[in-house]
């Protein structure tokens, strides 16, 4: 019965320590994705000040419906 008792806090410990890694990537998810959304919004200004026909604007045009489709 000890020895079950030692396995299961060992279980718990290392299901604790999962669940840990689990919060710290979902945290990591979200910052990537607050950079993702900092760094389209800086291209959309400066897609803004492009010069029509300028290949930087059909470029960003397709990244960005491409991006906005998945």
């Amino acid at each position: 019965v000890q020895r079950l008792m030692v396995e299961r806090d060992v279980a718990r410990a290392e299901r604790d320590e999962a669940q840990g890694w689990c919060v710290m990537a979902v945290a990591e998810r979200d910052e990537a994705r607050a950079h993702i959304v900092t760094l389209m919004s800086e291209w959309d200004q400066a897609w803004a000040l492009a010069e029509p026909g300028d290949d930087r604007v059909t470029w960003w045009s397709q990244i960005r419906e491409t991006s906005t489709q998945g």
